[in-house]
C-alpha cells in the first residue's frame, strides 16, 4: 500500500501526463481511519486536480465504510465514479439505512452501476431500505448480493415491484429517471425469492430491463400446476408483452421446480409469452452442475426456445 501511495503521488504531482490517456480505472483503497492519508495529493489544497484523468470514462470504486461513502475515496474522483460497490458487514435493520449514503450518491452525476454486497453477518430485515437507491438514482445497473434475510418473499417482491413501477413514471413533483437495464437479485436465500406473479408484473412494467438474475420459485398466489396454468391463460388471452428482456439468469433454492411434464411445457410457454425478446436463460453464476439446472431448467429452456421458434415462424404450437 505504501509503495502504491508513493507511486500515485509521484505520478499525479510530477508527471500527470501519464494519466492523460487513461480511460478506465478500478480503485479499492482503504485506510483504517476511513480517511485519505495525510501524504495524499488530496490533502494538498493548493493542488489543482481539475485536469486529472481527462480521458477517464470508467471508474469502478469499492467503498468499505458500511452505509456511508468511505472518505478514503479522494474527493476529486467522486464525481467521476461510474460503478460503485458498497461493502457491508452490518445488518440492514431500518428502512432509512442508506439515508446518509443517498446524500453522497445523489451528487454522483456519472454513477451508472451500483452493487450492495453483504458479508456473512449482513442480514436484511427491511428490503425497502434499498428503494431510495433504485427510485432516486439514475442507475442503469443494480446488483444486490446478500446471503441472509430475516424478511420474507413478499418484502423482496415489494422492493422489485416498487423499483420497477416507479422508474420511468412522472408526476407534477418528480422527474422520470431512465429504466434499469440490468437487475441482479440474491441467488440463495431460503425465505426470500421471486414468484411467478412477481415475474409476471415485472414483465408488464419493466420497460427497459434487458438483464435479470434472480432466485425464482415457479408458483404464484396459488401453488403448483394451478399457478402456472392461471398465469399462462392470462398471458394467452389478455396480455401482450413488450418487455425487452434478453437475458435471464435463474437460481432455485432446492431442486424441486415442477412436478409434471405438463408443468414443464406450461412454464416454457409462459416464459416465452412474458419475455418475447428473450435470447437465453442461464444458471445463476454459471452453476450448470446444480440440481435445479441439470435436472429441470435446461429442459425448460429448450422448450422455451422451441416455442419461440414456433411463434416467430407462425407455426401452430399454442
Amino acid at each position: 500500500m505504501t509503495q502504491f501511495k508513493c507511486t500515485l503521488k509521484h505520478l499525479s504531482l510530477k508527471n500527470d501526463k501519464a494519466f492523460q490517456k487513461l480511460t478506465s480505472l478500478k480503485l479499492d483503497v482503504h485506510f483504517p481511519s476511513h480517511r485519505v492519508s495525510e501524504t495524499s495529493p488530496h490533502q494538498n489544497h493548493d493542488l489543482d486536480t481539475s485536469g486529472l484523468f481527462p480521458a477517464l470514462k470508467s471508474l469502478h470504486v469499492v467503498s468499505r465504510s458500511e452505509s456511508q461513502l468511505c472518505a478514503c475515496i479522494p474527493a476529486y474522483l467522486v464525481e467521476k465514479i461510474t460503478s460503485l460497490v458498497l461493502m457491508l458487514t452490518q445488518p440492514i435493520q431500518t428502512t432509512d439505512f442508506f439515508a446518509s449514503t443517498m446524500i453522497s450518491l445523489s451528487k454522483m452525476r456519472s454513477l451508472k452501476k451500483l452493487e450492495v454486497f453483504g458479508g456473512s453477518t449482513t442480514r436484511v430485515a427491511h428490503w425497502n431500505a434499498m428503494l431510495p437507491l433504485l427510485q432516486q438514482l439514475p442507475l442503469e445497473e443494480f446488483k444486490l448480493d446478500v446471503f441472509q434475510s430475516t424478511s420474507w418473499t413478499a418484502s423482496l417482491e415489494s422492493l422489485v415491484d416498487g423499483a420497477v413501477t416507479f422508474r420511468g413514471q412522472t408526476s407534477k413533483n418528480t422527474t422520470a429517471i431512465q429504466p434499469l437495464r440490468a437487475l441482479t437479485l440474491p441467488s440463495s436465500l431460503k425465505n426470500s425469492f421471486i414468484t411467478l406473479d412477481c415475474l409476471s408484473t415485472l414483465a408488464e412494467e419493466a420497460i427497459g430491463l434487458e438483464y435479470l438474475a434472480l432466485s425464482l420459485k415457479p408458483e404464484g398466489r396459488s401453488s403448483g400446476r394451478k399457478a402456472i396454468a392461471d398465469l399462462l391463460f392470462a398471458w394467452k388471452t389478455l396480455k401482450r408483452s413488450s418487455c425487452p428482456l434478453k437475458r435471464l439468469a435463474v437460481s432455485q433454492f432446492g431442486s424441486d421446480v415442477v412436478s409434471s411434464a405438463q408443468e414443464y411445457d406450461d412454464l416454457a410457454q409462459l416464459l416465452d409469452l412474458m419475455f418475447p425478446q428473450l435470447t437465453s436463460i442461464r444458471p445463476y453464476d454459471g452453476e450448470k452442475t446444480q440440481p435445479y439446472w441439470n435436472k429441470h431448467w435446461w429442459f425448460i429452456e429448450r422448450l422455451r426456445k422451441m416455442y419461440k421458434r414456433c411463434r416467430l415462424n407462425q407455426l401452430p404450437s399454442y
